[in-house]
């Protein structure tokens, strides 16, 4: 009786102190508070997760964030309550009770260096002051940002990029997925494409839908970073950009930048139309274009 005892105790500790072992758990926030047991803020959800749990944002509600919510937790899943599987590309306009996260002034959401395994997914994004609303940090792997609608016709004169990698400090974003959200921007403020990243490897970024009205002379999709038109940082690994849609602006659709000839870029049947130019590439060359362009 005393070993079997002792063994249960054992394994107890063991689920404990063991990561994989522990069930995973659905974390709910309701910004409004009407929901019982629930976070009333994302950031105290993300704060309280461990690996494996899922945070469910309420549908129906809106939470509007006034300062920078750290993604500081790795492998959990941030979703919306109702549309996390729903792609606002094929059924725009059609999805109900959004859990929507309205960024105001100060408002981002920041993938916190070190962060891996995360995925984003199903949310309506408003803005209402500029910035960016997704950020990564230097060093990622595995971030998976789909299903999320960005609806700047709330604010149209502060619409914002939706995904920024900064070009410091150096790190890597590996294997990294941006698929099925519609993406609306209106203004050139601030600078910079809509999903705009300096560096990375192993990036995949299909079937978006870019709306890009008003008249900006942004890229939809920006990969690398140029100064005085010469590539400054690098994008390497296998990259490909495809299927996605992009409208209504008078600079570059794609533009592909890297300071050495070390990506495997493959630009296949996007459709891009009504721009100003279709897919740029500076120094490194694409080794696969299947763009179909319309104007």
């Amino acid at each position: 009786m005393k070993k079997f005892t002792l063994l249960v105790f054992c394994l107890w500790i063991l689920k404990l102190t063991d990561p994989s072992l522990v069930q995973a758990a659905t974390l709910t926030v309701d910004c409004s508070g009407g929901t019982a047991g629930a976070y009333t803020d994302l950031q105290t959800a993300i704060n309280a997760a461990v690996s494996g749990d899922i945070i469910t944002v309420v549908g129906g509600t809106a939470c509007t964030i006034n300062t920078i919510v750290d993604i500081n937790k790795s492998g959990i899943t941030i979703r919306a309550q109702n549309n996390y599987n729903i792609s606002p590309v094929t059924a725009f306009g059609s999805r109900s009770n959004e859990s929507i996260l309205i960024l105001a002034s100060g408002g981002i959401l920041n993938f916190l260096d070190g962060t891996n395994n995360v995925i984003f997914e199903g949310f309506q994004i408003q803005t209402t002051t500029s910035g960016v609303i997704l950020q990564l940090g230097a060093n990622h792997s595995g971030i998976t940002i789909r299903n999320n609608w960005y609806d700047a016709t709330a604010s149209a004169a502060n619409s914002r990029p939706f995904l920024v990698r900064a070009a410091a400090p150096d790190g890597t974003v590996n294997n990294l997925l941006v698929t099925n959200n519609y993406i609306q921007r209106i203004s050139n403020s601030p600078t910079g494409a809509s999903i705009d990243l300096s560096q990375g490897q192993n990036i995949t970024i299909t079937q978006n839908y870019f709306a890009l009205t008003g008249g900006t002379t942004r890229s939809a999709i920006g990969l690398g970073q140029t100064s005085g038109g010469t590539a400054t940082s690098n994008i390497t690994g296998n990259v490909t950009v495809s299927e996605n849609y992009i409208t209504g602006i008078t600079g570059y659709g794609i533009q592909l930048r890297s300071k050495t000839n070390s990506a495997s870029y493959t630009v296949a049947f996007n459709q891009i139309v009504s721009n100003g130019g279709g897919v740029k590439a500076s120094v490194c060359c694409p080794t696969s274009l299947g763009v179909r362009v319309r104007y």
